[in-house]
């Protein structure tokens, strides 16, 4: 495929599910310590896939390292007796070989410039490969296993009848089918005596014109007695014993093609191949839809041999076919999907507000389900899914104005409520899904840190062990993209700052492998990153000698609470080590920490005990904040609660207000004493109520916190889209804005502003440490 025809779309969903199987395996990889049968098993697939697909597109570096690195795992997966174990590490090299090109061709749409590292790598592999005592060995099998029986060996007058034809690329492949089927070696010795006999001197047209006609007829009886068969097994697709022979006759197909340098039609059959595989082990299940789609496939490749045969090949449209043949390669059940959704009717058709929990326990009756197995089939640009979640946040503020605008009351009230109603529900169903098509799981960003801190504790020479929890937390995909550079540079800090060596650990009686714990939760409608570690602690005396050597405080840091000390670490240039390594020491890791952080409107908390390990906190106020909130009122200015942060609402009449130092209120409330904020003192409103009885107290609850904030009155419950406030509104008056998160358009077309309440006790927090230490 000439690369002015290659089909870049194909090309990027190929890098990006390349990268995606990569994160999958290489915990795995990591995980060992060599690479045995199970771990050579898990692996074959993947990169066998790579290789195939990268040589359909031309990458030919890539190609062929993975066509080496399939070979060794290929040597070890069959080779039960070998008594030499190989390091895992030439697989994490070739994995970084990997993410290496295939960043290449992203950027440049080639995987050119690698030669020379590629032919150093083959040779490295190739070395591995001969070292292993193992002569009978199959070293690069084209399918996983055969599922059909062996042939009869073939003859050696055979071989000569053909070896004016053959080539080193297609004897390469010769030597995998011999291997694979079970030949006898010396139908291969045969093949290549004749080819080197015949590559003295060049085959006569005559006898090249005589072969490729037989090739075409055989070729052509080959796809007929295909069709026909798929033909049959349309009306019984019970009987597996015609799978099987269609798989013979793809198989054989492969074959020929490969022999005659049909590269295209050679990948395309064996993509078929490993299809047919897949359904008659039932990996995939066998329906009539899949049937169907596989005569389609078969016909492609039928056109392609058509275009073949008039020496006009790069004619050949096969995309369709590749991307039918993934998705059900990907998605063992799509298949029992599409036949399900194909005999839907619409009157079977429920929206799933209205029918959301009459599904059978084992799913069979709900198409959400099932659909979302297909979730990867369809890349969508993020640019529409913000799209979408404007417009499904424009239909938030017009059902409000409707809402204001609607007489209930009205002969026809009864009518438009029931509407109304339907409208509410079906929005939110909309809401919903517009939501969850851009979250994704923190798994997909975790997997990455198992490499990191591999690499990292190798460099230090510590143990390290990192563990997760809360891989299944949901957050924005863009999100992801912010939060895996801190989290990276918190992971390096935690293996070299924080982790201490094998023989200091030992000496303090812990154990001599360290652990980071890495974690995800939903909290306050945020999300929290966590990183912790059992190392050191961080050193509040030494954090601040070195604050105040370097100019940042002009105190020895004995009136600031610990959080403003340990705050320090994120300042520019701020760093305690007394080496710079190519790990860390330069003191610009935690700096960016904390810019990328507050380009998210988020914080860090820290949480550490000396000789115990440390805890740091990503706070993020999630992007996708369609939220459920009370509409107050403050002094004329309308707010927004997040309904999840609410406990209750009070009025003050008949509770318990007292005072304590420095003029702190307190309410008691069920023998709890509450704290009281007034809003209108936070952000120094005035004509608000100021007194405690006139107006509304709502009991606020955040990370374990309560306080009882004072508002004049509720104006009801509503749902609202948070929009971010002007970046110039946050240089203009920084203080005014410290517990906002951000701003809504109400019904009416006024502008409110919606709270944060972890932000608002943050600060409360803060202002009674900072008092507390004068």
């Amino acid at each position: 495929m000439a690369n002015d025809e290659i089909d870049y779309e194909l090309v990027e969903e190929f890098i990006l599910e390349s990268v995606e199987m990569l994160d999958d395996v290489e915990p795995l990889v990591i995980a060992s310590k060599v690479i045995d049968q199970g771990l050579a098993n898990s692996l074959f697939r993947p990169v066998h896939n790579i290789k195939g697909t990268a040589g359909c597109f031309n990458f030919n570096n890539i190609s062929k390292v993975a066509h080496a690195a399939e070979n060794l795992l290929s040597l070890i997966r069959t080779n039960e007796h070998s008594s030499r174990h190989i390091d895992v590490d030439i697989l994490i090299k070739f994995f970084d070989y990997l993410r290496k090109t295939l960043s290449a061709v992203m950027e440049h749409h080639s995987d050119g410039g690698f030669e020379t590292e590629a032919a150093s790598f083959i040779r490295e592999l190739e070395a591995l490969i001969h070292g292993l005592s193992a002569p009978d060995v199959v070293l690069s099998p084209e399918i996983k296993r055969d599922p059909i029986a062996t042939s009869e060996p073939e003859t050696s007058t055979k071989a000569e009848n053909i070896g004016g034809i053959i080539n080193d690329a297609a004897l390469e492949s010769l030597k995998e089918l011999v291997a694979e089927k079970g030949l006898d070696k010396n139908v291969l010795d045969s093949l290549a005596s004749t080819s080197k006999a015949k590559n003295v001197e060049a085959p006569t047209s005559k006898m090249d014109d005589e072969s490729i006609k037989i090739f075409q007829t055989e070729v052509k009886e080959l796809l007929e007695d295909i069709e026909n068969n798929l033909m049959s097994f349309v009306s019984n697709i019970k009987n597996i014993d015609l799978l099987r022979d269609i798989y013979r006759s793809v198989h054989t197909l492969k074959g020929n093609f490969g022999l005659f340098n049909f590269s295209l039609l050679e990948i395309f059959s064996h993509k078929i191949e490993t299809l047919i595989d897949e359904l008659i082990n039932n990996t995939i299940p066998i329906t009539k839809n899949a049937v169907e789609d596989l005569i389609t496939i078969v016909d492609i490749l039928q056109e392609g041999f058509e275009l073949s045969n008039k020496n006009d090949l790069d004619r050949w449209n096969n995309k369709s076919g590749l991307r039918m043949i993934e998705r059900y390669l990907n998605h063992s059940s799509v298949a029992d999907f599409a036949a399900k959704a194909s005999e839907l009717k619409i009157e079977d058709i429920n929206l799933s507000f209205s029918d959301k929990n009459t599904s059978t326990g084992d799913g069979s009756n709900n198409p959400s389900s099932e659909a979302g197995m297909a979730k990867k089939d369809i890349r969508i640009d993020t640019v529409k899914l913000d799209y979408l979640n404007d417009i499904v946040g424009e239909l938030l503020i017009a059902k409000t104005m409707i809402h204001k605008d609607i007489d209930f009351n009205t002969k026809n009230g009864e009518n438009l409520k029931k509407s109304f109603h339907f409208f509410t529900k079906v929005l939110a169903e909309l809401q919903d899904t517009s939501m969850a098509m851009r979250m994704i799981p923190v798994s997909s960003m975790f997997k990455k840190m198992v490499r990191i801190v591999h690499d990292i504790s190798k460099k230090t020479n510590k143990k390290v062990k990192i563990e997760f929890f809360g891989e299944s937390t949901e957050v924005d995909k863009s999100l992801i993209d912010v939060i895996n550079n801190p989290l990276l540079h918190m992971l390096r800090n935690s293996v070299d700052h924080g982790i201490e060596s094998e023989e200091v650990r030992v000496g303090l009686g812990k154990p001599k492998f360290g652990t980071i714990k890495v974690g995800a939760i939903h909290e306050s409608g945020e999300v929290w990153i966590i990183v912790s570690d059992d190392g050191r602690g961080l050193d509040r005396v030494k954090i601040a000698a070195k604050a105040h050597e370097m100019g940042l405080i002009n105190h020895d840091g004995s009136s600031m609470t610990d959080q403003e000390v340990y705050r320090l670490i994120f300042a520019p240039g701020f760093s305690t080590a007394e080496k710079v390594s190519d790990i860390s020491g330069r003191g610009v890791g935690m700096d960016v920490v904390m810019q990328n952080i507050q380009k998210m409107k988020g914080r860090v908390t820290i949480d550490t005990k000396v000789g115990v390990g440390t805890t740091f906190t990503i706070k993020i106020p999630l992007t996708l904040a369609i939220i459920d909130g009370m509409l107050v009122n403050c002094g004329g200015i309308k707010y927004t609660i997040p309904i999840d942060s609410i406990t209750e609402t009070i009025k003050a009449k008949n509770l318990e207000i007292d005072q304590i130092v420095q003029g702190q209120e307190l309410i008691k409330v069920r023998k709890r004493m509450i704290p009281i904020v007034r809003l209108h003192n936070v952000h120094k409103i005035t004509h608000a109520t100021e007194k405690i009885e006139e107006g509304v107290l709502m009991v606020l609850e955040s990370r374990g916190s309560t306080i009882a904030l004072l508002v004049d009155q509720l104006l009801g419950q509503h749902q609202t889209i948070i929009k971010s406030l002007p970046s110039y509104f946050e240089k203009v008056n920084l203080n005014y804005i410290k517990g906002i998160s951000g701003c809504s358009i109400q019904g009416d077309g006024e502008v409110g502003l919606i709270l944060d309440v972890a932000s608002l006790m943050e600060k409360i927090q803060e202002q009674e440490q900072s008092l507390a230490t004068r």
